[in-house]
């Protein structure tokens, strides 16, 4: 019961001005934070990932989490110890990454099967699972609206289509999915800060669902 109180109190620190029932949010995160990971590289916390195939011992992240060159990369759950992991395909044009571990390192824990909602719809509350600065394995919650910008360096998210919801994203979100209240995948969380340096909170941007498949399917990733 204690344990309950406590997340329902770090709920409403993250939560925004979407009207969810707090108990119906906690058991949206304890039924999905067995499938979410902290990704480290080197040693170093880089974000946060999810297991899409437990059989498979595939982890989707983002491309800018899983960067290459030179890193280990490491995954652990809640509570759990460090498993290596390696890169099998990225994309940094949709912000896409899969790493693979073993899969005898995953049959210890129970992962649920993460469902994928190829289109989002715009005024949906959603949430994601991530490690905002010191709150390891957080909650957070938002709206979702369709994306607009100008910002020429923002073309890689022009020419795919993109979303912004309405919570702050921090160091340590990056690579989270995204989650509607059916607790169905709708996209991925990416922080974009303007080129022109004119406005100083970042945009948290989410890639649409519809990207995600099409760069899984490219890799012969299948899911759902």
């Amino acid at each position: 019961m204690i344990k309950k109180i406590a997340l329902l109190s770090l709920l409403s620190i993250f939560v925004s001005s979407c009207a969810v029932d707090p108990y119906s949010l906690s058991r949206s995160y304890h039924k999905l934070l067995p499938a979410t990971v902290v990704i480290d590289g080197n040693g170093r916390l880089c974000g946060v990932g999810t297991v899409i195939d437990k059989d498979a011992g595939l982890i989707y992240t983002a491309a800018h989490v899983a960067v290459g060159r030179g890193y280990r990369y490491s995954i652990r759950f809640q509570n759990g110890s460090p498993i290596p992991a390696e890169i099998i395909a990225r994309d940094p044009n949709c912000d896409s990454a899969v790493l693979r571990v073993e899969p005898n390192a995953l049959a210890e824990y129970k992962i649920p099967k993460i469902k994928f909602q190829k289109y989002p719809r715009v005024g949906e509350c959603v949430f994601t699972i991530g490690h905002p600065h010191l709150y390891e394995f957080a909650m957070q919650q938002g709206i979702l609206t369709r994306g607009t910008s100008y910002d020429k360096g923002f073309w890689r998210f022009l020419t795919l289509g993109f979303y912004l919801v309405d919570c702050k994203v921090v160091p340590g979100n990056s690579g989270g999915l995204v989650y509607n209240t059916k607790n169905e995948v709708i996209g991925s969380l990416v922080g974009w800060t303007p080129a022109d340096g004119k406005r100083a909170d970042v945009l948290t941007v989410v890639i649409p669902t519809y990207s995600i498949m099409s760069f899984l399917e490219a890799n012969n990733i299948q899911v759902n």
